[in-house]
């Protein structure tokens, strides 16, 4: 791991120089450090935290091989991804009847639709006779519609 004071710039080559990190993400030797409850490098209020062995695992993740990082991100993305594809193998036949009732509903809606439209046009129609039925009997020329169908059927 790659470590060096911000201030000046020492370099920790062994494990001979203590190195703190702040809160606010610099790192400073101890010949740099200062008592004040603020960053010695852009003196915002924070607190300090020695570079060690006890340094929290979130915070020694920034100062690892970036390797060994990436192996581990690719690690778990295999293994996610491969329950992933077990997940979906067990359920395809789930998905494929979930496409075939989803294709079968998507035919009977536009039957529905079909049938729907046939039985507005008849609705019409029949309005529209009774209104011309209507306008015969107030014209006097009384006309049975069902007469005038059998004769034409027969």
């Amino acid at each position: 791991m790659f470590v060096f004071c911000e201030l000046c710039h020492e370099q920790r080559t062994t494990g001979e120089l203590e190195f703190y990190i702040t809160t606010c993400s610099h790192i400073f030797c101890r010949k740099c450090s200062s008592i004040a409850k603020e960053c010695p490098i852009c003196a915002k209020p924070c607190r300090t935290t020695l570079m060690n062995k006890d340094l929290p695992l979130k915070v020694k993740e920034c100062f690892m091989n970036q390797e060994d990082q990436l192996g581990k991100i690719g690690k778990i993305y295999q293994f996610q991804n491969s329950k992933m594809d077990h997940f979906i193998e067990a359920n395809w036949s789930v998905f494929k009847e979930y496409e075939s009732r989803k294709q079968r509903f998507q035919k009977l809606e536009k039957m529905y639709e079909a049938y729907k439209k046939g039985i507005d046009e008849e609705q019409n129609l029949i309005i529209q006779l009774q209104q011309k039925q209507k306008e015969n009997v107030n014209h006097g020329n009384v006309t049975n519609f069902e007469d005038n169908a059998k004769e034409d059927f027969f």
